[in-house]
């Protein structure tokens, strides 16, 4: 079932996290990179405490190398090597995703108007909900961020912000989880 169309949004039992090509050459020549690592970093570790998969992508290893240091570690399911600007152009990627059984996926990563567009747009066209982080996606050029951002939405892609996306798969405040979240929380102020 398409839950674009039910309006669902993104739960503990529906999403994965799927973090793109936060990559050691890409990464240092993104706009505001400092604020990038730190949000995809929150909701990676938001994810590892609250038991959802993540997927880690990189783009072309050969040419822009591993994911960031900081990062890589977070990746509880699979890192994806691919080619393809779309994650769902890499058969790996669609095989491991079946295999989840998600409904939702949640993207941060670079860049917003390539590699994370492209797969939005095409889990929308795989039937997934989409929820793309605002604060934890960047490009290399400050004006093509908000053009990625456009574009994925005029497609049905849902945006948040990360405290948004986690707060959201936390769903109330007298869970265990939210006692491990909140000095996370604090720490990203």
């Amino acid at each position: 079932m398409n839950s674009q169309a039910s309006g669902m949004m993104a739960t503990t039992a529906n999403s994965v996290l799927v973090v793109v090509d936060v990559q050691e050459k890409l990464f240092p020549i993104c706009q505001e990179k400092e604020l990038l690592e730190q949000r995809v970093q929150l909701l990676m570790k938001g994810a590892q405490i609250l038991g959802i998969p993540i997927i880690v992508t990189e783009q072309y290893v050969r040419g822009l190398g591993h994911t960031i240091d900081s990062l890589g570690k977070y990746a509880s399911v699979a890192v994806v090597e691919k080619t393809t600007f779309s994650c769902f152009g890499n058969e790996d990627f669609r095989q491991i995703l079946r295999s989840l059984e998600r409904t939702c996926l949640v993207l941060c990563g670079i860049e917003a108007h390539i590699c994370v567009a492209q797969t939005a747009l095409a889990g929308i066209g795989h039937g997934y909900d989409v929820v793309v982080a605002e604060d934890a996606i960047s490009t290399r050029l400050p004006h093509t961020k908000a053009l990625g951002i456009a574009k994925m939405r005029q497609h049905g892609v849902k945006t948040d912000c990360t405290e948004g996306v986690l707060f959201n798969w936390l769903g109330r405040c007298d869970r265990p989880a939210f006692k491990q979240l909140l000095p996370l929380f604090k720490e990203s102020i």
